[in-house]
């Protein structure tokens, strides 16, 4: 009688290559869907940044407005933001592009502004902060936008 060693491959450890290819699937897939998932709350955060930043420069502007700030000029002057679809200047008075005192301020990339001003420009009155003309400006980044509604009062509402 001879000795033979059986061989059983249902006993052996390990794994298969199509189980390994599998598995490798599946993860890929699901850490694609998480990278696509992961970039939507940016753009939108992205957007919320440049709303906040925007209402802060507006808010500072009015209250110069209000206060008398001279900037460039000797008088008190009305206070306004020229607004482009990539920027938005801050300056005091009339728009002067050579200004120094004019601040502009870039959105982040792939950000548009729009706005409904008569040439594009939100101006505060001085001494009461109010505008002369209402209109609405609209922030879009990746998807996500904000309208910003300014009242005769020159009191901003956020949609």
């Amino acid at each position: 009688m001879t000795w033979q060693t059986r061989y059983d491959q249902s006993n052996v450890d390990g794994f298969t290559l199509v189980e390994l290819l599998v598995v490798v699937l599946v993860t890929s897939m699901l850490l694609g869907l998480t990278a696509i998932a992961l970039g939507r709350p940016q753009a939108a955060a992205n957007v919320s940044t440049s709303v906040d930043t925007l209402l802060a420069d507006m808010s500072g502007q009015q209250v110069l407005a209000m206060a008398g700030d001279t900037g460039s000029q000797t008088t008190a002057q009305t206070q306004g933001i020229l607004f482009s679809s990539t920027q938005y200047t801050l300056f005091t008075g009339t728009y002067n592009a050579g200004d120094s005192y004019n601040f502009i301020v870039q959105l982040p990339p792939n950000s548009t502004l729009a706005n409904t001003f008569p040439s594009s420009q939100l101006i505060f009155n001085k001494g009461d902060g109010s505008v002369t003309n209402t209109g609405t400006i609209t922030l879009t980044s990746g998807g996500a936008s904000h309208t910003i509604t300014i009242n005769r009062f020159g009191a901003p509402t956020v949609n």
